[in-house]
């Protein structure tokens, strides 16, 4: 960009003397025709937060040993160092970089590990798994995450993670009895951090059906392969 005679300057210095809420006139090529369009700056929010220093707590929710945090630059750098741009996942170092949030309340929700119960014996324990979905249903943040298992009527709860793909399911009530010996033997005092309690809302999950599923103990946690499935049923009264 010319800046003065005989100089220039790379476009970057023109965004910074910017503010949000300043308008700003753009000449741009669109289908192969140049246009004059005026724009609004706005703050660019990003999916992962930067800083969580207004946070007093983390976040977080345990469910059957399977522990669940919101993703943050800060989350990444202690479970990797300060290199974590090098260390960490791609698929999360990717969202770290260049996820922008659909929603304003949109979170990535990780499955950060599992603590040791009779519940989930035998199973490798998964860490910094991205939860995507639980019984079908889109996970929107880790407040409707509490809200899908504990309004929930369905027999299983399924978990469905990325990168890898698996999909965990783990017998509702089973599970809610054992959370306060996991808790108990982890010496932790609640299942939530404590922005997530009393914040309930109704809500009935889909079912998800199973493709095949592995032969296990009661209430133990399991590993499948799930579909979506469509069931019709005839009133035949």
């Amino acid at each position: 960009i010319p800046f003065r005679r005989g100089e220039r300057i790379e476009w970057r210095y023109l965004i910074t003397q910017k503010f949000s809420g300043d308008k700003v006139s753009l000449k741009i090529l669109r289908d192969k025709q140049v246009e004059d369009v005026e724009i609004v700056l706005g703050v660019c929010s990003s999916l992962v937060p930067v800083h969580l220093y207004d946070v007093m707590r983390p976040q977080y929710y345990i469910f059957a040993g399977l522990v669940f945090v919101p993703l943050s630059e800060p989350y990444l750098e202690s479970e990797f160092g300060k290199d974590w741009r090098k260390k960490a996942p791609v698929d999360l170092v990717y969202l770290a970089r260049w996820g922008y949030p659909t929603t304003s309340n949109e979170q990535v929700v990780l499955l950060a590990d599992v603590l040791a119960d009779e519940i989930n014996v035998g199973y490798l324990r998964p860490a910094n798994l991205q939860l995507v979905s639980v019984n079908g249903i889109k996970v929107i943040n880790l407040r409707h995450l509490v809200e899908i298992i504990e309004t929930s009527t369905d027999m299983y709860i399924s978990f469905k993670v990325v990168n890898p793909d698996r999909v965990l399911v783990v017998e509702r009530e089973w599970a809610r009895k054992a959370n306060a010996r996991i808790l108990k033997q982890n010496a932790i005092s609640s299942d939530k951090s404590p922005d997530l309690l009393n914040q309930l809302e109704p809500h009935k999950p889909p079912s998800v059906f199973a493709d095949s599923q592995q032969t296990g103990p009661e209430g133990s946690l399991i590993e499948v392969v799930a579909r979506d499935v469509t069931v019709t049923v005839s009133d035949t009264s």
